[in-house]
């Protein structure tokens, strides 16, 4: 059974709904100006639903005792996400859903609650900072990849020799890193030259010149921001699914052969398909019908799962800080 700790205005009712889904569910009240006694440790996996309507220190308290109890916290605020950004990544909270109706968030918690098997390949991670680098995996993971955290620069080139590594995610402000020494062990050769290398820095610390004119256009793109980090793999790992079960649905329907069921209206369809329209496949047999379910099932626990994700994404155009564009 999985575990929730809820802090909510409405912890009766939504924890009904959640021990209706499956949920061990425990509450606590949070009253404005107290701090809610917040285990010293909760079970592993455990989830916590933590409401907030303004920042305020109470609320920087719990959420830090949350994070060191060992919860993954997602955050439930009305508050605009740019004036959350900053308080959820000093405290590793990934999540940020909208007040809404129980049933809708007790969905979408059941689905954040279920970790997909990494299926879809490995990130390597090299960021200092803890409660960024676990933002990092809970995307990550979230799409059915592994986060594989590394120590340094030698732990990192040591994970990827020998495996099919589908990124490296790396903070250009982790201490010690000789970036130049970082980009010619890159280029030299074995499974590091085939990895993407994703560098992100905090804009407002500065590039400095010899990161300028260190070579990172040889091994990257752009130099992005943490916050584009996290709206750029977001974006892209959702799509990656998105897209692969859009192409399942489209074979499983023979889309393109049925194009005309688009296009045309139903008397034109009449006319056209002639006596092939009293020969068409039986799209409600189990055949055709149950793989369509399934698709369907797994569609709808992708938008739940994405959900909490949202407020990363970003919608205006960007362009890249250092590299080959395009």
């Amino acid at each position: 059974m999985r575990d929730i700790l809820l802090i909510t205005r409405n912890n009766p009712a939504l924890g009904d709904r959640l021990s209706r889904a499956g949920f061990s569910v425990s509450a606590l009240d949070p009253a404005p100006g107290d701090l809610p006694s917040v285990p010293g440790e909760l079970p592993a996996g455990s989830l916590a639903l933590f409401e907030m309507r303004e920042e305020t220190g109470t609320h920087k308290d719990t959420a830090s005792r949350l994070r060191e109890a060992g919860a993954r916290t997602v955050l439930l605020s009305p508050l605009p996400a740019d004036d959350l950004c900053a308080f959820m990544l000093r405290n590793g909270i990934a999540d940020l859903l909208r007040p809404q109706p129980d049933a809708n968030l007790a969905d979408i918690l059941a689905a954040i609650a279920e970790k997909p098997g990494a299926a879809c390949g490995s990130f390597a991670i090299l960021e200092p900072d803890p409660c960024f680098a676990r933002v990092l995996t809970e995307v990550i993971e979230r799409f059915g990849c592994e986060a594989v955290v590394c120590a340094g620069a030698d732990d990192l080139f040591a994970r990827i020799q020998g495996r099919d590594f589908q990124g490296v995610l790396l903070s250009m402000g982790a201490p010690g890193l000789d970036l130049a020494s970082f980009i010619r062990r890159a280029l030299a050769g074995g499974d590091a030259k085939r990895v993407p290398f994703y560098p992100y820095k905090d804009m407002r610390e500065g590039l400095y010149v010899h990161e300028l004119i260190s070579g990172l256009n040889r091994i990257a793109r752009a130099v992005m921001s943490p916050r584009e980090i996290l709206g750029y793999l977001a974006n892209l790992l959702f799509r990656k699914q998105l897209f692969v079960l859009v192409d399942r649905l489209n074979r499983e329907i023979e889309f393109t052969g049925n194009i005309h069921l688009v296009r045309e209206p139903l008397a034109r369809i009449y006319h056209t398909m002639g006596m092939d329209a009293f020969s068409m496949e039986n799209a409600m047999s189990d055949e055709a019908y149950l793989p369509l379910c399934d698709i369907n099932r797994e569609l709808q626990a992708l938008l739940l799962r994405a959900q909490g994700l949202r407020w990363m994404g970003i919608d205006q155009e960007k362009k890249p800080t250092c590299g080959r564009g395009g």
